[in-house]
């Protein structure tokens, strides 16, 4: 039998970052998450898809009240597909598509900045499931990537050709899109590492609704001109609809 489930997310979203291309700092802070996802569920199978925006604003850990800001943006969009292990139905292995993008905006005192951390990644994924008398659902997932592409390995401009560069000069309003996007690289895991580790509890109120409570932390760290440190925690309440 197949079953089927539309969520609808919303919560609080809390960001340490650390992009020393921009500063040496730590900006901490926190703000409003939004999500959609889709579970396409099988005996022996799982499909999962999401997606997340947040919005977040930024201080310095040391300095709370100083004058330096970070406006931060961060868009996912993730993919699934796991299967069951043939001697325990609770456990399940599978890999991942996972698209990522953090828009930040510096505001310093002279002048703002624009930082861009973007990647896909191929990802190993775990997950273990258990429903307690029926109406109570547990699932805990962890994913780590294989390889990513990772777009803006330096700050912007730089990070781009010269033909990119040139591009954007002579006509800022056209974006070469195509171009900045063909300008990553790939990166292995021993570049490139991005824990991501999720905890959902959901409770069966009806045969079709469910309410959820879900916890999400990631972290990943890779090379850009300088390291880049990114943490993040998300509590966030949810409604399930069951096909």
């Amino acid at each position: 039998m197949v079953i089927g489930r539309w969520g609808l997310q919303g919560g609080y979203n809390h960001i340490s970052l650390q992009d020393q291309v921009f500063s040496p700092l730590v900006y901490r802070g926190a703000g409003a998450l939004f999500d959609f996802s889709f579970y396409n569920h099988k005996t022996k199978r799982t499909h999962h898809l999401n997606t997340r925006v947040s919005f977040q604003e930024l201080t310095p850990k040391l300095n709370q009240q100083g004058s330096g800001r970070v406006e931060n943006t961060n868009i996912y969009l993730n993919y699934e597909y796991l299967r069951s292990f043939s001697t325990n139905r609770n456990h399940h292995i599978g890999i991942g598509l996972y698209n990522f993008v953090s828009y930040r905006t510096f505001n310093f005192l002279v002048e703002d900045d624009i930082s861009l951390d973007l990647f896909s990644s191929l990802n190993l994924v775990y997950a273990y499931s258990l429903s307690v008398k029926e109406q109570h659902n547990i699932r805990v997932s962890a994913s780590l990537p294989f390889i990513a592409y990772v777009v803006g390995r330096m700050r912007v401009p730089n990070d781009f050709s010269e033909e990119v560069f040139q591009s954007i000069i002579e006509d800022p309003n056209n974006t070469p899109t195509g171009e900045i996007l063909s300008s990553g690289d790939f990166l292995a895991v021993n570049k490139f590492f991005d824990v991501r580790l999720t905890l959902d509890y959901q409770y069966d109120l009806s045969n079709k609704i469910r309410l959820g409570f879900t916890y999400f932390f990631q972290h990943y760290t890779y090379p850009k001109f300088e390291t880049v440190k990114y943490g993040s925690s998300q509590y966030s309440g949810s409604i399930i609809y069951k096909l």
